[in-house]
């Protein structure tokens, strides 16, 4: 469980130094706990922008829904933009992939987390400039 707790804190740093987290939201401060983290990444849109970031219109903006509202087929559609990026642009694995259900149903967060530090160690997104990446589990 320390390992779960310090990664996804890990996770947050990170998003944050890639300017997709305020270093003023809720899940920085030391009483945030995984759960909040996991519920604002859960609608797919911070992950499509972070994939943005990382490489500029690797995810066409107009593909991405601003504000699913937790809508199941929006929050999917988004997630699922999300992972196509990760395959496609960022060249990861399919094993490094997590299922859209892993995220949406908040069944395994974990797989989410090591897809986010795998994204961080991806040479691509090293190309962007932001030099923080973060360490997966030991598997």
């Amino acid at each position: 469980m320390a390992e779960s707790t310090e990664l996804w804190r890990e996770c947050v740093r990170w998003m944050n130094e890639c300017g997709i987290l305020d270093t003023k939201h809720r899940v920085t401060e030391a009483s945030a706990e995984i759960g909040e983290f996991a519920t604002i990444l859960r609608d797919g849109v911070l992950l499509c922008l972070l994939c943005n970031r990382l490489c500029e219109n690797c995810i066409d903006i107009k593909d991405l829904q601003q504000r699913p509202q937790m809508a199941q087929f929006l929050c999917c559609k988004n997630i699922c933009e999300f992972l196509k990026a990760c395959k496609n642009t960022f060249e990861m694995k399919p094993e490094d992939l997590f299922d859209p259900w892993d995220l949406y149903r908040l069944d395994d967060f974990g797989k989410v987390l090591r897809t986010l530090s795998k994204l961080s160690m991806s040479s691509v997104a090293k190309l962007s400039g932001i030099r923080f990446n973060f360490q997966s589990f030991i598997i």
